[in-house]
């Protein structure tokens, strides 16, 4: 009898301390600021914006560096066309914790905007030609051409200059702009490169 009423005990015991610990902390937290913080709809913005602002504050190197970081070219893919703005769904940021409104920006085209089609060479053009510059620069070596300039090596990539109505909705492009568009919702491009 004396083993069940020690368990006995124990369990009210530990019944009656776990009510008033829930009684007392509910209470409490509903006074105090970091119990607010936890209620209503918006607490998971609420703790982003903390830890987003905690980060910012913070002395942390690859932070800052990616928050410093300039840069006049965007990758993304076309979202809409009119005659002289092209909508783009940005797929990269240099910053994780970048403003999501820069996802959708405004890429105005003008009469100096350069549009080019990458694509890549056949394959047997490609090995003519880096044979070309293997054999120029061979030359070169060996004293045999005494050009001081030197032989430029073949790309991979075919570069053909199109017309902006050729963008459609959908294609991934690479987008150059003046001056530095990492902030920029809207600015005027000066190349845009069609993958």
């Amino acid at each position: 009898m004396n083993k069940k009423f020690t368990i006995s005990v124990a369990i009210v015991s530990g019944v009656v301390l776990f009510v008033a610990g829930m009684y007392a902390g509910g209470h409490m937290s509903s006074k105090t600021k970091l119990g607010g913080f936890f209620k209503g709809s918006d607490t998971y913005q609420k703790g982003w914006d903390a830890a987003k602002r905690k980060l910012q504050e913070s002395n942390s190197g690859a932070l800052k560096e990616a928050q410093s970081l300039r840069s006049n070219y965007v990758r993304g893919i076309i979202a809409a066309v009119s005659a002289d703005v092209v909508t783009l769904k940005s797929v990269a940021s240099s910053d994780p914790l970048s403003d999501p409104s820069l996802e959708n920006r405004m890429v105005r085209i003008n009469g100096q905007t350069k549009v080019v089609l990458i694509t890549q060479k056949d394959q047997e053009q490609f090995q003519k030609e880096r044979q070309e510059f293997q054999s120029k620069m061979l030359e070169q070596v060996t004293g045999s051409n005494d050009t001081a300039q030197q032989p430029t090596p073949p790309s991979i990539f075919d570069l053909k200059e199109i017309s902006a109505s050729d963008l459609k909705p959908g294609q991934n492009v690479n987008v150059r702009a003046e001056g530095d568009i990492s902030n920029a919702a809207e600015f005027t491009a000066t190349e845009i490169d069609l993958n």
